[in-house]
């Protein structure tokens, strides 16, 4: 039988965001955590989002799904730091937190961990470092909020609760379907020039797309190309493109060997209209 993964063994403190691995404020981040909660284990998941993307973040907050539940999950891509936004904690019905900025990059991941148990504003002070400057919530907030809850904190200690019509929208939504034809936002690129979308794969295969069919797939400017539905790679010959189920349960389209973002010339939300050839 498949091997199930249980849930962490330890408080377990997850970080992700848009600074850099050459950033001091990833270490400074991880640091405040363990200073507060010495027995909670931490792990990087990324710091190189695309600086300011909150879809990006969004897309890299959701693969989040492959690990156990009961993490405590820190996204700090905060493009609007220092103003008057919120800085939330919400808890998934699977029994994830996922901690960030109220700018829609938390929302996406907590739909696809079940949904929103609970989500509070965190602003009680007894849980905060005081601040030296307006620009590193991640230090001053996230970080000791996700230790607190990692120490056995109630969310519900941390701040005031909200409804989910109180906190700002999904960075990004599902890809607007119409019969066999779809229009897609490109969500994350990786180093191979892979591209991930909002199409989730269980709806992909609902519209009939499947392996050995082929799509058109239409940019903005007018450029078209055809492509196979395929399961990997190897479906295709070197250069050639393919749409796949991806890992993560969202479509990619790749090159094998090559570029799709390059060849189609896609960034973080360009948006793509994806046609089913019969």
């Amino acid at each position: 039988m498949p091997v199930n993964l249980k849930k962490f063994g330890r408080p377990t403190i997850t970080f992700m965001s848009d600074f850099g691995w050459a950033s001091s404020g990833v270490g400074i981040m991880k640091g405040v955590a363990l200073a507060l909660c010495p027995e909670a284990q931490i792990l990087d998941i990324t710091h190189e989002i695309k600086p300011f993307s909150t879809i990006e973040g969004a897309c890299i907050l959701e693969t989040l799904t492959s690990l156990p539940p009961g993490g405590i999950h820190v996204c700090v891509v905060d493009p609007g730091v220092g103003s008057w936004r919120r800085i939330l904690a919400i808890k998934t019905k699977r029994g994830d937190i996922l901690v960030g900025p109220d700018n829609g990059v938390l929302i996406p991941a907590a739909m696809r961990l079940g949904g929103a148990a609970v989500i509070v504003s965190i602003s009680n002070p007894a849980y905060l470092l005081e601040k030296t400057g307006a620009t590193f919530d991640g230090r001053d907030v996230m970080a000791p909020a996700a230790a607190a809850i990692a120490g056995g904190t109630a969310l519900t200690d941390l701040g005031g609760q909200l409804d989910a019509d109180q906190v700002h929208s999904a960075a990004y939504g599902e890809a607007e379907w119409h019969d066999h034809s779809c229009k897609a936002t490109v969500l994350h690129i990786n180093r191979y020039g892979s591209v991930y979308l909002n199409i989730d794969n269980a709806v992909f295969r609902e519209h009939g797309f499947a392996r050995g069919h082929h799509a058109i797939i239409h940019v903005n400017d007018g450029r078209e190309k055809e492509v196979q539905i395929s399961k990997a790679f190897s479906d295709v010959k070197k250069g050639e493109s393919l749409l796949f189920e991806g890992h993560f349960g969202r479509v990619q389209g790749a090159v094998n060997q090559g570029s799709f973002a390059r060849r189609l010339d896609l960034d973080i939300g360009s948006v793509l209209k994806i046609t089913l050839l019969h």
